[in-house]
């Protein structure tokens, strides 16, 4: 993802805004010599705690979202229902609780889903839940938007036959494009969402550089034109449209990943 979670998440919570100089995974956030920060009501909680509590959930989210783009429901569900019994941190400030109950509540819809379709608007509608309590707080999260090099690094150059970007590049791509507009959610960032549709619109694949079946490739091709098509209409969507989008479009890479028998991320094809 592209939010940094290890360092981004301590900033949103602690109340400043700011991101602390990352101390590695291992040690996480110091938070031994700074006084109890108080809510906007001017209630005080623990951020070490806030922290920790924050992290489960980028985790449980993290994996729900490989498992759409995989096409693998077990996987999303699993992911869904951990997130849906995860106790809220007793001491978060009332605005805070009130989208934690929407969270849970949505959550609890996301574990109980049968499609694919209705799994990516369910992972959708849970992401716009987390966004909509980092605004009301006044604490959106930072996305980096530059150019990932973990993603692009190696990828295949533009294929020669066809004129369109190889297969490991255009994945790249489409992987990119998928963490900003879910990043976007999350933060929430409507120039997360711009640079993720941008490079979504932008990519195109062609079918014969994922499969050498012709049935499949049919299969690909309409896959692809649908994906192009929510790429354009995510381009002029309002914000309240883009968990629809969002969740058409990982609906769409779980369908093509499900058919091609090939999985995503950590998780095993549906």
């Amino acid at each position: 993802m592209a939010v940094l979670v290890s360092t981004v998440v301590a900033g949103a919570c602690s109340g400043t805004g700011d991101a602390p100089a990352s101390r590695g995974a291992e040690e996480g956030p110091d938070t031994s010599a700074q006084p109890s920060p108080t809510s906007a009501e001017g209630q005080s909680y623990d951020t070490a705690r806030v922290v920790v509590h924050m992290g489960e959930h980028f985790w449980a989210l993290a994996d729900a979202h490989d498992a759409a783009i995989a096409g693998n429901l077990d996987s999303l569900r699993d992911a869904a229902d951990r997130l849906a019994s995860h106790e809220p941190a007793a001491d978060l400030p009332p605005a805070a609780q009130t989208h934690m109950a929407t969270l849970l509540e949505r959550s609890r819809a996301a574990a109980r889903v049968e499609t694919l379709a209705d799994a990516g608007l369910a992972l959708s509608r849970v992401a716009a839940s987390c966004g909509a309590c980092h605004e009301e707080l006044g604490r959106p999260l930072p996305v980096l938007l530059e150019e990932d090099p973990l993603l692009v690094e190696g990828g295949a150059l533009e294929d020669a036959s066809t004129g369109r970007p190889g297969l490991q590049e255009g994945m790249s791509a489409h992987i990119r494009g998928a963490d900003l507009l879910w990043d976007a959610l999350i933060a929430p960032s409507p120039e997360a969402w711009e640079a993720g549709i941008a490079l979504l619109a932008d990519t195109e694949i062609a079918p014969e550089a994922v499969t050498e079946s012709d049935e499949s490739r049919r299969t690909v091709a309409s896959l692809l034109e649908r994906l192009a098509a929510l790429a354009e209409q995510g381009q002029d969507a309002p914000a309240a449209q883009r968990p629809e989008v969002y969740g058409a479009l990982v609906t769409t890479c779980g369908e093509c990943h499900r058919a091609l028998g090939r999985g995503f991320g950590r998780q095993d094809p549906g």
